[in-house]
C-alpha cells in the first residue's frame, strides 16, 4: 500500500525540512508550502527516526527527491530535524536541474547536501561527477573531490560566467 503524507500529520517541524529541500534548487521552494511523501512503506521509531522503505518520493511544490529508503533522524533533545539519510538510487530534481547518486547526506544544522556513490550534477547540458559532491545551501557553493566536468560554453551556470560575459 502507498503512504501519501504530509509533514504536518507527522508533527514533523516544517522549517527544518523545508531548508533541506531550499539546498541546491532554492528558486522552486517556499517556506509556507507543504512537504510530501510518498512510500512503500513508513517505519516511526521510538529513538528520534523515521523510516521511509521502498520507492520513496518526498516532494514540494517543483522539488522532488527520490530514493530507494530514507530515514529521517532527530535531535536527542528536540523535535527538530537533523539529518534525512536518502539510500539508493538518490535524485533531487527540480526543472531543468538533477543530481544524482548512490547516497545522499542533507545535513541540517550545516545546511549542505552531501551525495556519494558517483554523484552527478546536470543543469541543461552541463555535467559535473566526482567521488563525492557537496551541495552548500547558504551560498550555493558546490565542492567536488575528484571533479570532472563537461560544460558547454553557450550554457555556463551562472557561476561559472566571468562579469562582462554575454549570452
Amino acid at each position: 500500500m502507498k503512504w501519501l503524507l504530509a509533514i504536518p500529520l507527522l508533527a514533523l517541524p516544517t522549517s527544518a525540512l523545508t531548508a533541506v529541500a531550499e539546498g541546491a534548487f532554492a528558486p522552486a521552494v517556499s517556506g509556507s508550502t507543504p512537504i510530501q511523501f510518498r512510500a512503500d512503506r513508513m517505519i516511526a521509531r521510538q529513538d528520534g527516526t523515521v523510516e521511509l522503505e521502498q520507492h520513496v518520493r518526498v516532494w514540494q511544490e517543483q522539488t522532488v527527491l527520490e530514493a530507494d529508503r530514507m530515514e529521517i533522524v532527530y535531535a536527542q533533545d528536540s523535535r527538530t530535524v537533523q539529518q534525512i539519510r536518502a539510500i539508493g538510487n538518490v535524485v533531487v530534481s527540480e526543472p531543468g536541474r538533477r543530481a544524482t547518486a548512490a547516497q545522499g547526506v542533507f545535513d541540517v544544522p550545516q545546511n549542505r547536501i552531501i551525495l556519494t556513490g558517483r554523484p552527478v550534477l546536470r543543469d541543461g547540458e552541463n555535467e559535473l561527477t566526482g567521488e563525492r559532491m557537496t551541495i552548500w545551501r547558504d551560498d550555493g557553493r558546490v565542492e567536488v573531490e575528484q571533479a570532472r566536468a563537461r560544460l558547454h560554453p553557450d550554457q555556463l551556470p551562472e557561476v561559472l560566467s566571468t562579469p562582462g560575459d554575454t549570452k
